[in-house]
């Protein structure tokens, strides 16, 4: 995501918000969960996504920040450069301190357990 570059609130009944692999200034997450969270405030999310989703709670645990300091952070944003701006007023934490693999803890989220019977495991 280019940090000059306007934001807009999706509708993501009809579109997708920023890929899971999308970072702005090294902060992973963050460009998809700036669409989300704008969408949640404009009632905009449709029906499969959801703000703040347990990664969106990884990553503003690992940031610094709640999901309603987010989504205020977000909403009042004209470009992503205003979302680091406000982050680094918050006192959030650095890209390198709030790292971690969105897309490994998506895997983790939606594989089955041991003991579920499509890994072999169960009664």
């Amino acid at each position: 995501m280019n940090p000059d570059e306007p934001l807009r609130t999706k509708d993501l009944a009809k579109e997708d918000p920023a890929p899971m692999e999308d970072t702005l200034a090294g902060y992973q997450w963050l460009p998809r969960m700036i669409d989300k969270a704008r969408a949640s405030r404009a009632g905009t999310l449709g029906q499969y996504f959801r703000y703040p989703c347990p990664i969106d709670q990884e990553a503003l645990a690992r940031i610094g920040l709640d999901s309603e300091q987010f989504a205020e952070v977000a909403d009042c944003a004209t470009t992503a450069n205003d979302v680091l701006e406000s982050l680094a007023a918050h006192g959030a934490r650095s890209a390198q301190e709030a790292a971690f693999d969105p897309i490994e803890l998506n895997r983790r989220l939606h594989e089955p357990p041991l003991d579920s019977p499509e890994v072999g495991g169960g009664s």
